[in-house]
């Protein structure tokens, strides 16, 4: 049958070479909007390395009219750490809260980031993102390590503990067991950590690419240059109208030493805010409207043109009729020419398409071009456009296949 069908084809090689230029033309035009999609898709479905549900962001800020001299340990000691450790102790406290952490540096949903070097050899430098974080850190953002712990989390220690994510390991010791290796950071004069756990891959938001990432203990005494920042994670039942309650019923109780409550938010409205910030929302939007019209355009294009080319040829399929051929294995033989049709089709489409993701035209701002990516776009483009073939060749078929056998006899 096979046979049979490219033989047809090359004898009507003339009136099927502007289908051909057309199923080619398609489907590099439809592979390029699926390419854009499945980007969106793939990145969107990516773990951030953490779970921000239900977890807050309190801020609290210091009374510019309260002076501490910051030359005295004693009474920085005692009017900026003690206070900003009671204020953490007390929102720990507060009902419905589940766990509380401090920490400094890089943020989800947030441009402003702090990197930075590390070696193992003092020449080869990997740069990451870091984070100064508590112990409690991995409760709020239920960071679920791949190996070892937040054990002996504590600037006490020598060398200094320290998680890092799975690339940034994979960067820093290439081939080595990472758990237990020591390294330094590069700007500090040499700081010595020791890895005591491996986490997940970290990216600030659910758009971006991933980041390598490196998590130390926080130095309590840093509370004396400012407030850290501090999250909070809810329990589920008690998220409702939390953010409302908790300001007004913490207000008060958060004026400790020079410190005040200034805002409670979630991460969800973070979220929310950075994308609108950044156009991001809009963006999206926009393009997965324009793409899906642009593809609904190109679905009623193909099935107009395998209409047209099955009604055109209904005296031809009523004469078959008349010949014996069965309406089914009619049908059936009209699905296969149209399919045959679209892998010819597909030869120089794919190599069209290939050639534009060697020329770097797709868009990789946020996933790299691969392999696999290239394969799974194609495939899903070729089922898409096979679909599409089939819906315009199966019900004019039919249609066709009804025809008396007298009556193609006559139109013959």
């Amino acid at each position: 049958m096979m046979k049979s069908i490219l033989k047809r084809i090359w004898n009507q090689r003339k009136s099927n070479a502007w289908i051909l230029s057309e199923l080619c033309i398609v489907f590099v035009l439809l592979w390029y909007a699926t390419d854009f999609l499945f980007v969106y898709a793939k990145i969107g479905s990516e773990s951030k390395g953490c779970n921000t549900e239900h977890v807050y962001r309190v801020s609290i800020l210091t009374n510019p009219l309260l002076n501490i001299h910051t030359k005295n340990q004693d009474s920085v000691r005692t009017f900026k750490i003690k206070p900003f450790k009671e204020i953490v102790r007390r929102i720990s406290k507060y009902p419905g809260v589940e766990s509380a952490c401090c920490f400094r540096g890089s943020d989800c949903y947030s441009d402003i980031n702090m990197f930075q070097g590390y070696s193992i050899d003092s020449v080869n430098i990997v740069r990451a993102l870091i984070r100064y974080v508590t112990s409690d850190y991995e409760k709020v953002f239920k960071v679920s390590l791949n190996e070892g712990g937040f054990n002996n989390w504590s600037i006490a220690e020598n060398p200094y503990p320290a998680i890092l994510t799975s690339d940034f390991a994979d960067s820093l010791f290439i081939s080595k067991p990472k758990l237990g290796q020591t390294f330094i950071d590069y700007y500090s004069g040499g700081k010595k950590y020791k890895v005591v756990g491996i986490a997940p891959r970290n990216k600030t938001d659910e758009l971006s690419k991933y980041h390598k990432c490196i998590y130390v203990p926080m130095d309590e005494e840093e509370f004396a240059y400012g407030p850290a920042k501090i999250a909070i994670r809810v329990r589920a039942s008690d998220d409702h109208l939390f953010a409302e309650n908790f300001m007004k019923k913490m207000k008060k109780e958060l004026q400790v030493g020079p410190y005040y409550l200034f805002s409670i938010q979630s991460y969800d409205d973070n979220q929310a805010i950075y994308e609108a910030a950044k156009g991001i929302s809009n963006y999206i939007k926009g393009s997965i409207a324009f793409v899906l019209f642009f593809v609904t355009n190109i679905f009623l294009g193909i099935i107009g043109t395998f209409w047209f080319r099955t009604q055109s040829r209904s005296s031809e399929i009523g004469l078959r009729v008349a010949l014996g051929s069965t309406k089914r294995g009619l049908r059936g033989w009209m699905v296969a020419e149209g399919i045959m049709l679209l892998n010819i089709a597909v030869i120089p489409a794919l190599i069209i398409s290939l050639n534009i993701v060697n020329a770097e035209l797709t868009f990789n701002k946020l996933l790299d071009a691969s392999i696999l990516r290239f394969v799974i776009c194609s495939s899903i483009t070729y089922l898409l456009m096979a679909i599409m073939v089939v819906l315009g060749v199966w019900y004019p078929a039919k249609v066709a296949s009804n025809i008396l056998p007298v009556e193609a006899l006559r139109n013959e």
